[in-house]
């Protein structure tokens, strides 16, 4: 695993040597980073910045199992909050996606309530966060079923998590002040394209 890493490694480097625009942006990000999106994405590896062209400095990312965030009162250090926070005050963010994607295995498992988490006692405490969206789903989709019911799950998901952005008092502070925006999203695996959520409509539509 190592050397297929050291093998894919080479040719960046190969590729990097060749292209100046690139070494300048490498050299610049030495000097710090500006980026002014942030991105709360599922760690799936079919998921990939690559989607939106992005450079790399361009995009601050923050990942787990599903694009969740537990609940903000909960006591003890969160890891997504303080990514979060850390984003807001240090950095010139101005934009916050929550993105999601279809076939995604956390709200598979969040519709699935005979899942057996015998093993995996955290995954089971992680995948019970998601009890509101499971509930939220049921209500109105409940007549989906299969991966008809999953991806409903994962819209709403992607919803529900830009609810719990908003009862975060700086964030509220920014989105009323005109500085911060957020936006709801979801990549379809299969057509290779980003659906984002338009308020007006009260529906996903295609990005761009």
């Amino acid at each position: 695993m190592v050397e297929e890493l050291a093998r894919g490694h080479r040719r960046f480097r190969e590729k990097l040597s060749r292209d100046a625009h690139e070494q300048k942006v490498y050299s610049d990000l030495a000097r710090g980073q500006k980026p002014e999106i942030l991105v709360l994405h599922c760690s799936d590896s079919r998921l990939d910045m690559r989607i939106f062209s992005s450079q790399p400095g361009e995009i601050f990312a923050v990942q787990n199992a599903g694009n969740l965030l537990p609940p903000l009162k909960k006591r003890g250090a969160q890891g997504e909050w303080s990514t979060i926070e850390f984003a807001l005050n240090h950095l010139p963010i101005r934009c916050i996606v929550v993105l999601g994607h279809t076939d995604c295995g956390y709200c598979g498992a969040v519709m699935n309530r005979k899942a057996n988490f015998d093993k995996t006692p955290s995954l089971k405490r992680w995948v019970k966060l998601g009890e509101p969206v499971r509930r939220i789903t049921m209500c109105k989709h409940g007549h989906l079923t299969g991966t008809h019911l999953v991806n409903a799950a994962v819209k709403e998901n992607a919803l529900y998590q830009l609810e719990q952005l908003r009862s975060h008092p700086t964030i509220a502070e920014k989105v009323k002040e005109g500085t911060l925006s957020l936006a709801a999203m979801y990549f379809d695996v299969g057509l290779a394209t980003v659906f984002h959520y338009n308020e007006n409509k009260g529906e996903f539509v295609a990005l761009g």
